[in-house]
């Protein structure tokens, strides 16, 4: 078996050459991070936002009724504003969606008039999640607000979607 060339077949496992090379901290284990699994995984989180939100498109104001779902994809494809709604910085969680942002950023389209201010943060969130209470996915995400710049970003890109 060939330890030092980074991979080892199923058909040469070898528990002890495994120890030995463990032991002497020459262990590596390899994930799939290639750039084609991490763009899949994007588009799926991308598209589970799309659903997540799209709960409250009957929520939306008079002159946004019909453009929330342009509006969501002009922001979760924005250059500026993308990789704010998933996480990247430690690798079991590398990726994937970040509710606490997405929770944020409805809160904030709310107070800039994309929805009607007769609904609460509370039921927006609690009409996304399907449930009569809100979860910590709300109530964690002051830690996710966005800074001056992107709220920047955020009203510019509003003012461009096609309203």
């Amino acid at each position: 078996m060939k330890l030092n060339t980074g991979f080892i077949l199923i058909e040469e496992f070898d528990l002890e050459a495994i120890t030995v090379a463990f032991r002497q901290g020459r262990l590596y284990l390899k994930t799939d991070d290639s750039a084609e699994n991490a763009a899949k995984k994007r588009a799926a989180g991308i598209r589970d936002i799309m659903e997540y939100v799209a709960r409250i498109d009957d929520c939306a104001s008079a002159p946004y009724i019909s453009k929330t779902h342009a509006i969501w994809k002009s922001i979760l494809h924005s250059e500026e504003l993308a990789d704010l709604f998933f996480y990247q910085r430690y690798a079991s969680s590398r990726g994937k969606v970040n509710w606490y942002r997405v929770n944020a950023v409805i809160c904030l389209l709310r107070e800039m008039g994309v929805y009607r201010k007769e609904f609460t943060g509370v039921d927006l969130h609690c009409r996304c999640e399907r449930s009569a209470k809100r979860n910590a996915h709300y109530t964690g995400m002051a830690r996710y607000l966005l800074e001056r710049s992107e709220i920047v970003t955020l009203k510019n890109l509003l003012k461009t979607t096609d309203v």
